[in-house]
């Protein structure tokens, strides 16, 4: 019998492989079906069937895993920016997000609203605008 940290370091690995070959077709264009994914993953359609329930699963999962990535550095850039120039940079930074993950945003059954709702559960922006107005800093640019 395997070591339980080997099965989970293996599952770790799967998922990845999995989230990895759902943008590279994404990005080629062509149609995602979890045979299609198992496939391009080197894995089997049983074990796609371990991580996810779905291809919407799937891309659900991959935007989280975008979005846990970037947000971080976004908010950080923004953190000491005056109000008016961080909201700029917040603007400009979301239309280049949007532009690099286009074929991913694209393919996503949700609207945009739900997206949002589903990568950002706790709403980091409206605290980061809540935390500037509570320090007086809203007006200045």
């Amino acid at each position: 019998m395997s070591r339980p940290e080997a099965q989970r370091a293996d599952g770790r690995r799967s998922r990845e492989a999995i989230l990895a070959a759902t943008e590279r077709l994404l990005l080629e264009g062509d149609g995602l079906s979890v045979s299609a994914l198992a496939r391009e993953a080197g894995l089997t359609r049983a074990t796609f069937y371990r991580h996810f329930s779905g291809t919407d699963a799937v891309l659900d999962a991959l935007t989280r895993s975008i979005a846990d990535t970037l947000l971080p550095q976004l908010l950080a850039g923004l953190a000491d920016l005056p109000l008016y120039a961080a909201l700029d940079r917040l603007a400009q930074e979301v239309v280049a997000v949007a532009e690099a993950y286009r074929h991913v945003l694209v393919s996503q059954p949700h609207s945009i609203e739900d997206l949002a709702r589903l990568v950002v559960p706790d709403e980091p922006i409206a605290s980061f605008l809540a935390d500037r107005r509570g320090r007086g800093s809203w007006f200045l640019t």
